[in-house]
């Protein structure tokens, strides 16, 4: 994945201005026919790549999954019919063209074993059942309470924050609802109980999350349900929960959606279905509990009694929710794309020198304005350059996030510019950063730069790495611990590292 270039100029239509991160004829015409084609292409008997959730997919695949899609659009929906249509799907031998490709190709493994989930009868993989329930219950609690996408206070959007409890920083997430779960446990800022609710027990703890919530995942809009149902509540027990774009973000917001999963269009129709007026709340549910269900099983199954998808109402549903303006897009704007808490300076990629001096305040209001799709003079707020727009703008700069650099020369200057970068904002001696973007292989840690740079990208999706899920801590008096298992409640859990040390 690479970030684009922003246009010379700012464009003023208002399909133009939809956050065109590189000149085109239009915002939204090429890339929705694009990304309309891909979504045809996504077969159902897809194999996945181990480092992304982007399924690799040859000629015959697409031309199995386009006689799939037809007879899965007339078909009456039952999980015999969906499976024997997967079974049809797989049975063709592979044409020449794709030869190469399924050489090394490993059969896929067998699906894992089923157990009940809490929807009318359908059976999920053994494991994912919570998941489900914690997803139908945040989304649904989300829509009844009606306030998705509402405007920050002053004070909720500012750039600087003093706090006295702890902070916990959790890396990138990309759509893996029960690795999040999981890794908020670890922390111990939530519980979840019968029924899909999840329930703040943080206390006047802080969460930072560090972008990078949508994409490479099936459940995106279940975790952002779940971060402002959790927000609501830390505040109200005296926490907060702050959330950082990440250029999955900026990505989706720009209409560009290369890394949604097949799973995630479903999830983004129902959702859609959640909202429309005319049905009943526990019609409403039971339906989203089944959706939810046949996605996740059809997930572990390579496509088998899958819900149906029609391309066209799945992007256009995607565009409606995402789209600047739209309600998922007014979300993210009370995301912030840089955050000082205490000592300590948050970015999704990191901060630079020219940022800092440009304002963080201000970039985090273009960027707010931007996801709003806001009125201006001339059309309509575009992306901002520093915050989206590039390299070296904060969601894609990975300056400080190698864990190797090639060279002494190429971290000295990476120092160089974390030192400025932490003088321009006034955090003093003990001053540090943390950044999320890049998976470390290592884990979260600050093995270089002096210690004052914290990565705390895992890879804990299982779209990406699917590794441990693992956060960082900082306490009130300063010392940072990373936090990696199941139990935070002793120190045996706890790996202490003073917070300007390299060990």
């Amino acid at each position: 994945e690479r970030p684009r270039s922003m246009p010379a100029t700012t464009t003023t239509t208002a399909a133009a201005a939809h956050g065109a991160l590189r000149p085109r004829r239009s915002a939204h015409a090429q890339r929705s026919a694009r990304t309309l084609s891909s979504l045809k292409a996504r077969s159902p008997n897809r194999r996945r790549s181990h480092s992304s959730n982007c399924w690799e997919v040859s000629p015959s695949q697409i031309r199995r999954t386009l006689n799939f899609a037809a007879a899965a659009s007339s078909a009456n929906g039952s999980a015999a019919s969906a499976e024997s249509e997967a079974e049809a799907a797989s049975s063709p031998a592979q044409s020449a063209e794709d030869a190469n490709s399924a050489t090394d190709e490993s059969p896929p493994p067998p699906p894992p074993p089923p157990s009940a989930s809490a929807s009318s009868g359908i059976v999920v993989p053994l494991g994912s059942e919570d998941a489900v329930r914690v997803a139908a219950h945040v989304m649904q609690q989300c829509v009844e309470w009606g306030t998705l996408g509402s405007s920050p206070s002053e004070d909720e959007f500012s750039a600087i924050n003093q706090v006295d409890g702890r902070v916990v920083a959790v890396g990138d997430v990309h759509g893996d609802l029960s690795q999040t779960l999981r890794v908020l446990k670890i922390a111990g800022l939530i519980e979840e109980y019968v029924g899909g609710a999840v329930e703040w027990v943080g206390g006047d703890a802080t969460l930072v999350q560090m972008g990078d919530v949508l994409d490479r995942g099936d459940f995106e809009i279940a975790l952002i349900c779940l971060i402002h149902s959790i927000r609501k509540q830390a505040r109200d027990a005296g926490g907060n929960v702050f959330v950082l774009t990440g250029n999955h973000e900026a990505l989706n917001a720009n209409g560009d959606f290369r890394y949604v999963t097949r799973g995630a269009f479903v999830e983004t129709c129902a959702f859609a279905e959640l909202q429309k007026e005319g049905k009943e709340v526990e019609e409403k549910k039971a339906s989203l509990l089944d959706t939810l269900a046949l996605m996740v099983r059809a997930a572990a199954t390579g496509g088998a009694g899958g819900p149906p998808l029609d391309p066209t109402t799945a992007l256009r549903a995607r565009i409606n929710a995402f789209a600047p303006g739209g309600i998922l897009a007014r979300e993210m704007a009370t995301y912030h794309t840089a955050l000082v808490v205490n000592d300590t300076v948050f970015a999704h990629g990191g901060l630079l020198p020219m940022h800092a001096s440009y304002g963080i305040d201000k970039i985090n209001q273009e960027t707010g304005r931007w996801m709003r799709g806001t009125r201006t003079g001339d059309g309509q707020a575009g992306p901002p350059r520093l915050a989206v727009g590039g390299p070296e703008s904060v969601v894609w700069t990975r300056v400080y996030s190698k864990e190797r650099f090639a060279d002494p020369f190429e971290e000295a200057r990476a120092n160089e510019l974390l030192d400025n970068t932490l003088s321009l904002l006034k955090l003093g001696s003990d001053g540090r950063m943390v950044v999320g973007h890049t998976p470390q292989m290592q884990g979260v840690n600050n093995q270089n730069l002096g210690g004052k740079l914290w990565k705390v990208d895992v890879g804990m999706s299982s779209g990406v790495l699917d590794a441990l899920p693992a956060c960082l801590e900082l306490a009130p008096d300063g010392e940072a611990q990373v936090l990696t298992n199941w139990n935070p409640s002793t120190s045996a859990n706890r790996t202490s590292v003073s917070a300007n040390s390299e060990e």
